[in-house]
């Protein structure tokens, strides 16, 4: 299978992935609010732990938070281009794999990777501006360090 016809279904799963988001609109609230709610308290607990003490392990609270929000980085990309696997166990249990065995294509295109999930992508580029903002406070960042890192 080429490149450029993975990308196009690829492509078409994620548009029918963004209607099946968007026919939610209640649901869309309380998952970004539950996303939101987990990543400030997680935020909080960081500064509580943080106003106890000055340096955990010889991290200090900037190098804490960096970590933490590139963890939380790395893991909204998973979540956000393998949300499909969740799907799967209902597809086996319905007998609708089958109709996706028997398409022309690759059924792990469909099961791993049926399109971006959108909720995930919109919480990215806080999450990366947050990345930048924390990591230009660290006084010894320099560039063969970020690369290591």
């Amino acid at each position: 299978m080429d490149i450029k016809k993975t990308l196009r279904l690829f492509t078409l799963y994620s548009r029918l992935s963004f209607r099946t988001i968007f026919q939610a609109r209640t649901g869309i609230f309380f998952f970004m609010l539950g996303k939101a709610m987990r990543f400030l308290f997680l935020f909080l607990f960081i500064f509580l732990v943080f106003s106890r003490t000055r340096i955990i392990k010889s991290y200090d609270l900037n190098q804490v938070i960096v970590f933490f929000l590139t963890y939380t980085l790395i893991d909204n990309l998973s979540q956000m281009l393998f949300r499909e696997v969740y799907r799967f166990r209902p597809l086996v249990l319905s007998g609708a794999l089958d109709l996706i065995l028997l398409k022309p294509h690759h059924p792990f295109l469909r099961i791993l990777i049926g399109g971006i999930d959108f909720l995930d992508m919109l919480l990215i580029v806080p999450y990366a501006a947050l990345i930048i903002i924390f990591a230009c406070r660290l006084p010894q960042i320099s560039l063969t360090g970020f690369f290591i890192f």
